[in-house]
């Protein structure tokens, strides 16, 4: 019996004898994009009143090398003076003194007007996004 199996396994292939199905694996994508010498975002300074952390997302224009189409996706600042003032935005909540991230939208989008982004790779790449955090002083 084991010899019969061995020349069934010769004759017509171990592929043919389990009849696998073939798989297609999607390609793997690679981020080919970075900031320019890895370059450091600096602090923001919006006039003292609060301070935290600020995340935004930014497309990739890669004719030009810069970033664009900012939006705000997070927002966490509390007040230097008031413990109990704070700002939390998301994507779908406001809450707090949201006014002053509004009426400080044109220095933070104008924050990222000195970054550049650069290829780092040719092969698979994707045009990534990019989720950039900042610093408010």
């Amino acid at each position: 019996m084991r010899i019969l199996i061995i020349i069934v396994f010769i004759v017509f292939g171990v592929e043919n004898v389990f009849c696998q199905e073939e798989t297609i694996i999607d390609p793997v994508f690679s981020l080919c994009y970075r900031l320019k010498n890895n370059a450091k975002i600096k602090p923001l300074n919006l006039g003292g009143k609060y301070q935290g952390e600020l995340f935004v997302l930014a497309d990739c224009d890669t004719i030009n090398n810069v970033l664009i189409n900012h939006q705000i996706v997070f927002v966490k600042l509390e007040s230097y003076s008031n413990p109990n003032d704070s700002i939390e935005i998301r994507l779908d909540d406001k809450f707090g003194n949201f006014k002053f991230i509004e009426d400080n939208l044109i220095k933070i989008f104008g924050h990222f007007s000195s970054l550049r982004i650069e290829k780092t790779g040719y092969k698979n790449c994707k045009i990534p996004q990019f989720t950039l955090p900042i610093k408010i002083e």
